[in-house]
């Protein structure tokens, strides 16, 4: 049960996490950042994301 219950925060979580990304790049990015700055910014974004989905496969 508890393996399910961390399953489905996981689940939940990745769609949150995609959802803001989303909403960061098209939108806020996209009105207030030039082209290089917005690059470095998604690499972050992107780096960041693939460090807490490396942890919590090690959970």
């Amino acid at each position: 049960m508890l393996k399910t219950l961390f399953m489905s925060l996981k689940l939940v979580f990745n769609h949150v996490t995609l959802a803001f990304d989303c909403f960061f790049q098209d939108v806020v990015l996209e009105r207030v950042l030039d082209e290089v700055t917005a690059d470095s910014l998604n690499s972050i974004i992107h780096s960041n994301n693939a460090i807490v989905i490396s942890i919590l496969k090690n959970c």
